[in-house]
């Protein structure tokens, strides 16, 4: 069995409710693996009602991988919503009894009211059997666990290491989910020598953090010395979810290592020990000006040793990394996932990580799953049975120039810098196309972030970041001419050169597309398509990837989405924003100054990301030495943009004039 999941059927009550008694209902399943914790598997299901709300408590991930128990609430039975993105019951440490598993939930209400949830585990990878249960109580609608309950008292569990919101938690941090913090949680221990480390970058260190009645002690050390005060004491009569405390002012610009030790004490009036981070309070932050390997001229990922160090020391010659400097350069590569196959990629990407870590160069990851799909013509062949992966149902794969799957598109052409014939377009909206952009999500997110979470503490900021979508757009970087299906049985010579017209933002003065997308999102089915439809498709598709990698942990500090503009203000400038991402552009009109793109000005007035990115950025022109420090220097003059990454590093490393200028910019002061 590849993947367990939930689905509902009916059976009469009057029926002996044996297997001929069922009848399914519904498209599919109502609830299947998404989260990280629930691995390849969510079953044994138990349900309550309380009002007019169904919650649905389940066991996430196979028996022993571990099985970990998560909640899910609906008012019809088919439509479900998770609760939490995190266990409501984790398994336990090693040693607990309910190490290996936690799971195959029963739950059921007293005629007292309270309400229990019996468990399965064991400790032993399911050799031995235990059985206990849980006082489960409800706060806002919202099942939480009653630790101290007279009927069942249970230890609180505390998860192995982990890193969230730039903080890194050692063994006995509980990362709890619910109403009252900012984000909607917060991470708690009361084990003595607990320890929470992040990094900053000079000035005051502030955290957020719950004080209470059952709140205790706890130390503070900065780069290994005392702060001043060594100690603070949480306690409080009252809960305060945001307590703001100062644990250092003034520190000198450079990085700094800050340790939060849990001490296990606490004064007279506390009834416990526990410490409670909300949040912590950024420092400046670095920024980066990261140079793009271009594809094929150097690295390939097509052959993974390619993208080793040799091309990192190249760069290195000129830029040498300080990592004391408020501007560092770095590399970036666009991998395709769906270009070569997946053991190619992941391989291409594993060397690129080695890499980083072996030089110590800061990279932003970049996956691009939309505008080269070679290695899966088992979504796009619809029309040549002679080739690998033909189905004629892939005409629902790719993109259409009108309302039927008959006008489906068999080749497109691509301008980046000269005019290339490319396989269709996807259909940003076709449900195999999406399954297959999540299946590599899947398959690549986490090696990035198990690399990163290997690293030592101080070279946490090597990771600048992982980039989702390219310039994700409808009929521009890859158009189609009208008639253009006739052209593929012809020479590329005989292909008419087409400029495109971006004062047309839906047909872009060529063959109209975005006609499947549009239908298999349910927006339109007929009729004439607008600029505010294709730019809702895209941004849709784009949201999908976001949060399928928040989803497995990457923080939205590290996560980009990356969109662009080609006529002043237009809509498809919207596309990068979302809850889960902070949103990129593409930069070249406007690279002297970003700050006179309306377009990318309007979303950042309504965006809440913490940061913004130059994802793409070439200065077009003379490669003057005061232009292009002019020019970057705009473009990092507002903190929140993280990072300029420069396209392409081989089109530049011939400049004396430009690599001057960004030399003279990353040393010309520290942090």
């Amino acid at each position: 069995m590849q993947t367990q999941m939930l689905v509902a059927a009916t059976a009469d009550l009057r029926s002996n409710f044996g297997r001929e008694a069922w009848t399914p209902v519904g498209d599919g399943p109502i609830l299947q693996p998404e989260l990280p914790w629930e691995t390849r598997c969510i079953e044994a299901p138990s349900v309550i009602q309380r009002g007019d709300t169904l919650y649905l408590f389940y066991g996430g991930g196979y028996n022993n991988d571990p099985q970990q128990i998560g909640c899910a609430t609906s008012t019809d039975g088919l439509h479900w919503t998770r609760l939490f993105r995190e266990p409501l019951i984790p398994n336990g440490q090693p040693g607990d009894w309910n190490s290996s598993e936690t799971g195959h939930p029963g739950v059921f209400t007293e005629t007292d009211g309270r309400t229990y949830l019996f468990v399965q585990g064991n400790q032993d990878k399911g050799h031995t059997w235990f059985l206990s249960a849980y006082e489960i109580t409800w706060q806002h609608g919202r099942p939480a666990v009653v630790w101290d309950s007279d009927r069942f008292p249970m230890k609180r569990p505390g998860p192995a290491a982990h890193s969230e919101g730039g903080i890194a938690f050692s063994p006995g941090w509980t990362c709890w989910r619910g109403e009252g913090p900012r984000g909607g949680g917060l991470h708690y221990a009361n084990r003595a020598g607990a320890t929470a480390t992040w990094e900053t970058h000079g000035g005051n260190v502030t955290i957020l953090h719950k004080v209470g009645p059952d709140c205790g002690l706890a130390r503070v050390l900065i780069d290994g010395q005392p702060a001043v005060p060594p100690e603070f004491d949480s306690y409080a009569p009252t809960v305060e979810w945001h307590h703001r405390r100062v644990l250092a002012t003034n520190l000198p610009p450079g990085r700094h290592t800050v340790t939060l030790t849990v001490l296990g004490r606490k004064n007279e009036k506390s009834s416990d020990t526990y410490v409670q981070i909300v949040e912590v309070e950024p420092g400046p932050p670095s920024q980066y000006i990261l140079f793009n390997r271009a594809p094929g001229q150097g690295m390939y990922q097509g052959e993974p040793e390619s993208l080793g160090r040799q091309h990192f020391e190249e760069v290195l010659t000129h830029f040498p990394n300080r990592p004391a400097a408020r501007i560092q350069t770095g590399l970036s590569y666009v991998f395709s996932p769906l270009r070569t196959p997946p053991a190619t990629t992941l391989a291409a990407l594993r060397t690129f990580l080695a890499a980083a870590a072996e030089t110590a160069t800061p990279v932003l990851i970049q996956i691009d799953l939309e505008h080269w799909w070679e290695a899966r013509p088992d979504l796009w062949n619809w029309w040549d049975p002679a080739r690998a992966g033909y189905d004629p149902a892939n005409r629902e794969n790719v993109e259409w120039t009108g309302w039927s799957p008959e006008q489906a598109v068999k080749v497109a052409w691509r301008n980046w810098g000269q005019q290339i014939r490319v396989l269709p377009p996807p259909n940003l909206a076709s449900p195999r196309y999406l399954a297959a952009c999540r299946e590599e999500i899947r398959r690549l997110v986490p090696v990035v972030l198990d690399w990163h979470a290997g690293l030592p503490a101080d070279q946490k900021h090597l990771l600048v970041g992982i980039k989702l979508g390219h310039e994700t757009s409808i009929g521009v970087n890859a158009f189609h001419f009208p008639n253009g299906n006739a052209l593929l049985d012809r020479p590329p010579t005989e292909d008419p050169v087409g400029r495109l017209d971006h004062n047309d933002p839906v047909s872009r003065g060529l063959a109209t597309l975005g006609h499947a997308a549009l239908t298999a999102s349910g927006i339109r089915t007929n009729g004439t398509p607008t600029e505010a439809e294709l730019r809702e498709v895209a941004r849709r598709y784009l949201e999908t990837l976001c949060r399928e990698a928040a989803a497995f942990g990457v923080p939205r500090d590290r996560l980009f989405a990356h969109g662009a503009g080609w006529k002043e203000g237009e809509l498809i400038y919207d596309v990068p924003v979302n809850p889960f991402a902070c949103p990129g552009w593409s930069f070249y009109q406007h690279a002297a100054d970003p700050r006179k793109d309306v377009g990318v000005q309007r979303n950042l007035a309504r965006s809440d990301a913490p940061y913004w990115a130059a994802t793409e950025w070439l200065l077009q022109g003379p490669g003057e030495t005061d232009a292009w420090r002019r020019a970057l220097a705009n473009t990092l003059s507002d903190s929140r943009c993280r990072y300029v990454c420069i396209f392409n590093w081989e089109s530049i490393r011939a400049s004396d004039a430009i690599l001057r200028a960004v030399s003279e910019l990353t040393s010309s002061e520290d942090r």
